[in-house]
């Protein structure tokens, strides 16, 4: 295994978008470059609510872990290997690391979902209890988070998200919102976890969704 020294970079921001982006369209990659062609192969596209995986309420609530898992299969692919779990099959692994994270042990998920706070709590500490120090792991978004994950942004910064994609060892997880609109006042309902993978153009994010509603085959959306 690597050292601490060599650590996985992860950024949580979060991306208040309305539902009306929601689901979003597939993309072709045929015109990105290889580093974004490498990181889009080699992470997977989990279904939260996959059979086989027998998830607490039928994994509805697991967008948090399903969407996490995904960057650690990938970064267990390029150079952390701890970061996967026992399993005789790939699939078997994403599931064990699925019900990690998703315990009481990390990230808590219960019948209201993952919370911002309890993602970045449970991802560190899996990351740590696996032998890993995170070089950087930040939150940008007006949720609340504890203090030594937060960052001076409120809102996500693209160009910090383009960035972070950049980098073969680093990770990105978007929360998407759900809101509903009132006398042009809005008020979140819902959120939902999602796995950032690579950009399309300057502002089209491409991501790995984990809900049901998009379907059980490796599909990649843009944002």
């Amino acid at each position: 295994s690597r050292s601490a020294s060599a650590s996985p970079r992860f950024s949580l921001p979060f991306a208040n978008l309305g539902k009306a982006l929601f689901p979003s369209s597939k993309s072709k990659i045929k015109s990105l470059n290889l580093s974004a062609r490498s990181r889009i192969a080699g992470t997977p596209d989990f279904l939260q609510t996959h059979r086989a995986a027998r998830l607490p309420l039928n994994g509805t609530q697991h967008c948090g872990p399903a969407a996490a898992s995904n960057a650690l299969v990938y970064l267990s692919l390029t150079g952390y290997p701890n970061l996967a779990l026992n399993g005789d099959t790939p699939q078997n692994r994403q599931i064990s690391l699925v019900r990690a994270l998703g315990s009481a042990a990390f990230m808590k998920t219960d019948r209201s979902g993952t919370s911002p706070w309890n993602v970045a709590t449970g991802l560190d500490s899996f990351v740590r209890f696996r032998g890993y120090s995170p070089r950087k792991l930040e939150f940008q978004g007006w949720q609340p988070v504890p203090r030594r994950y937060t960052s001076r942004h409120k809102t996500p910064q693209l160009q910090s998200a383009r960035d972070t994609l950049a980098k073969p060892k680093a990770a990105l997880l978007v929360n998407i919102g759900f809101y509903r609109a009132d006398n042009n006042r809005y008020t979140r309902k819902d959120g939902h976890w999602i796995t950032a993978v690579g950009f399309k153009d300057d502002t089209t994010l491409l991501a790995y969704d984990p809900s049901p509603r998009t379907g059980s085959e490796k599909t990649l959306h843009e944002i």
